[in-house]
């Protein structure tokens, strides 16, 4: 698996398991906390992985690229 997979799998468990956290954390505290700072670190990291993936294309391009 490359890098995008592996940041992709380990974000998708972190997902769940924030999800799990949301189930019994339904308070005040627990919305400020989402919008504070899980939603932002949620949107930085889809932008993120869009990022790598794109520099993942590129890099391959360029290896195709260079090959004999």
């Amino acid at each position: 698996m490359d890098a995008a997979g592996q940041s992709h799998a380990a974000w998708r468990q972190l997902g769940y398991e924030w999800e799990q956290v949301r189930e019994a954390w339904r308070d005040t505290t627990g919305d400020y906390f989402a919008r504070r700072f899980w939603e932002p670190v949620e949107r930085e990291t889809a932008d993120c992985q869009r990022a790598l993936e794109m520099l993942l294309d590129t890099l391959r391009a360029a290896r195709e690229a260079a090959a004999p």
